[in-house]
């Protein structure tokens, strides 16, 4: 083991490499092998990255990349929001601090009994992406925030997943409807250009969909207040990825991020109504907002979407 250490620390680094994670550093780690090693300096420089490559838009950090109570804890002393795909996942957020009225609920298909403790943890917003799911909220969570998987194009990422999850643009229309003829919040539109995507366009392409949804609903009376961008953004492991202009070592990291639409996100209050705005309609975020190429590209980031 020693001599393979040794061996290791000969060897010529990435420049993106921590410090922190050198060879030397890890072989003070009195600890049997195979180990994990996070240096969570870096997590707070990736966080802080990604927040200054897209101002304005709210990060959630998906806990499905690594659920470490100390990478939770540092990320939410930073002012992370969080997304889960699981009950299990609310749990250790809650069980560190973190509000679950600040929590997204993003797996398109939820067990009954999650749902019901969600709700009942205060958690208000919940994705789906098929007319089951919804009457299956209406049921469980009635006036419940709902915001529908899109299914986009990910041809140009190295994980599509859009054989898994979302609705295709001409169904999303009728289940927003739907959705509030349920007693439901049509509350916004999420989608996933799929897992390492280095292409801006992916995103280009998919917050000109959903801005046509959200121009189309505003038509019905329906003013959605959340454009969620996802996750794809990529990571760098041995190859290189797009750089932002602003920080042109980073790498990408595992985040979602939201962008308010022109609308203010409310809570219910304890009768367990809606406390609502005034109505109001704003194109899905704007230029320098919203799409990751026009903020820098794709590299500086962060969580992602089932």
């Amino acid at each position: 083991m020693t001599a393979a250490i040794t061996d290791q620390a000969r060897l010529d680094l990435p420049g993106h490499w921590p410090a922190a994670l050198g060879p030397r550093a890890l072989a003070g780690f009195d600890v049997p092998t195979p180990f994990l090693a996070v240096d969570l300096n870096t997590v707070v420089d990736r966080y802080t990255a990604f927040a200054a490559a897209i101002p304005g838009v709210s990060t959630f950090y998906a806990m499905k990349c690594n659920p470490s109570t100390e990478i939770l804890g540092t990320l939410a002393a930073l002012g992370s929001s969080f997304e889960v795909a699981s009950i299990g996942e609310l749990r250790m957020l809650q069980e560190i601090g973190v509000d679950p009225a600040e929590v997204l609920y993003s797996n398109p298909i939820k067990p009954p009994a999650a749902i019901v403790e969600a709700r009942k943890a205060g958690l208000w917003r919940f994705s789906f992406d098929s007319e089951g799911e919804l009457h299956k909220l209406a049921q469980l969570a009635p006036g419940a925030a709902v915001y529908i998987r899109l299914r986009v194009d990910d041809s140009t990422s190295s994980f599509p997943l859009s054989r898994k999850f979302g609705a295709e643009a001409h169904e999303a229309r009728a289940l927003l409807l739907l959705a509030r003829e349920l007693g439901l919040r049509p509350y916004g539109v999420t989608f996933h250009v799929g897992s390492q995507c280095a292409t801006t366009s992916a995103w280009r392409q998919a917050i000109a969909a959903a801005g046509r949804l959200m121009a189309v609903l505003a038509t019905d009376g329906v003013h959605l207040e959340m454009l969620d961008l996802g996750g794809g953004f990529p990571a760098r492991y041995v190859e290189r990825v797009p750089s932002s202009p602003r920080s042109p070592t980073r790498s990408c990291r595992p985040w979602t991020s939201c962008c308010p639409t022109g609308r203010r996100s409310s809570p219910p209050n304890r009768a367990g109504t809606w406390s609502r705005r005034a109505p109001s309609w704003s194109p899905p975020c704007s230029a320098g907002r919203s799409a990751p190429g026009r903020t820098g590209s794709t590299s500086t980031s962060a969580p992602t979407t089932a």
